[in-house]
């Protein structure tokens, strides 16, 4: 039995043992086999709500993530598009005066 299922043994009080998914040597079916054996169909369906909230909660950060970084990008272009505007009337004098 590898670390994972030992430490899953040792704490089946916890909520979510996140930290042990992260093992390097983890056996998902072993893993999840032991799980499911020491919780009760109640315990198992308030876990698939909380694993299936914190989805939900990450892929609403995730949009608002995107749509943030989206609207900076869009404010960069603008901002150079009118700086290119500003300075290209120019471009040729400024050629001259540094040669």
């Amino acid at each position: 039995m590898n670390d994972a299922i030992s430490q899953l043994n040792q704490n089946q009080s916890e909520e979510y043992p996140g930290q042990m998914l992260d093992l390097p040597d983890l056996n998902v079916k072993d893993y999840f086999k032991e799980f499911i054996k020491h919780r009760s169909i109640e315990e198992l369906i308030s876990f698939d709500n909380k694993i299936f909230s914190e989805l939900r909660n990450l892929d609403s950060e995730k949009h608002i993530l995107v749509t943030q970084n989206y609207k900076k990008f869009v404010i960069a272009t603008e901002t150079i598009n009118t700086v290119n505007k500003f300075i290209l009337p120019y471009n040729d004098s400024l050629r001259f005066n540094i040669q």
